[in-house]
């Protein structure tokens, strides 16, 4: 008969997190469902060199969230993604 075995990940992703600050707050309460996801986030305005950031940030993380079309839409023309 089967084992039945419990398995604890406990390993962290690394999240890119580009937002403009309106969206700080509701995007940190609905990564506490995602536990294993560990956000780090950069605050956008319309002064920010989006393309500069992002390409930053591909360095430290695996996975790069884009809380407005328009910002990732601006980048998706600058530069190619090396992440998802």
């Amino acid at each position: 008969m089967p084992e039945n075995k419990i398995v604890n990940d406990t390993s962290e992703i690394n999240i890119g997190i580009i937002t403009p600050q309106a969206l700080v707050n509701r995007t940190q309460e609905t990564l506490k469902n995602f536990p294993n996801f560990k956000p780090i986030f950069r605050v956008i305005d319309s002064e920010t060199v989006i393309p500069d950031i992002t390409q930053e940030l591909m360095n430290d993380v695996e996975v790069l969230i884009f809380t407005e079309y328009n910002a990732y839409k601006s980048v998706k023309k600058e530069i190619n993604f090396t992440i998802p």
